[in-house]
């Protein structure tokens, strides 16, 4: 069975995700098939995480959610090669940019319906390089805050790690959830 079908055990948006906790390492595709009707994330070369190493929608430092995902590192990647040749160093925004996506993919679990928007992040610091030859780096996410009324809102720190030791780190990163306001009603051409 797929983990997909696991998470939903068979069933559609009726399954209670609330208590999902993973604690073995899962392929992100088969986490998140089940809810990408629930979230928008990036596809493609821009949807940059390739595990969730640990998943507990109550646990973390604060009690309300924390993550952890992994993902792989070669001197293939896209951005490798453009920043910079004979330097590779993964960009800083990039992994602001998996810290959101880590973050996305816990509140997609929570099955809030609508588009999913990185609204900023407070302080951030880049203490070490994240170089191709580190060949992973883990994303760990705890939420401090989260508010459903209409729409979704999280606040949440986050740490990239290398070989254990902490590179990055990002204070008050904020996502929303907004509903989809487009319009399924056709104009009348009279």
């Amino acid at each position: 069975m797929s983990l997909a079908t696991e998470l939903s055990g068979g069933h559609s948006s009726t399954t209670d995700y609330s208590q999902l906790i993973i604690q073995q390492p899962q392929d992100i595709d088969a986490v998140v098939a089940p809810f990408e009707n629930h979230i928008s994330l990036p596809v493609g070369e821009l949807r940059m995480l390739n595990r969730v190493l640990h998943l507990d929608q109550q646990g973390g430092l604060h009690g309300k959610g924390r993550i952890v995902t992994e993902m792989d590192l070669h001197e293939d990647l896209w951005f490798f090669k453009s920043h910079f040749p004979g330097d590779p160093i993964m960009p800083g925004c990039l992994v602001l940019e998996c810290l959101w996506q880590s973050l996305g993919i816990l509140l997609a679990l929570r099955e809030v319906p609508g588009k999913g928007r990185a609204l900023g992040a407070g302080d951030i610091r880049l203490l070490n390089e994240i170089l191709p030859s580190a060949q992973r780096v883990e994303f760990e996410i705890n939420i401090k805050r989260f508010v459903n009324r209409g729409f979704a809102l999280a606040l949440a720190d986050g740490v990239a790690r290398v070989n254990g030791e902490v590179a990055f780190e990002a204070e008050q990163l904020k996502i929303g959830i907004f509903p989809d306001t487009k319009s399924t009603h056709k104009k009348s051409n009279s």
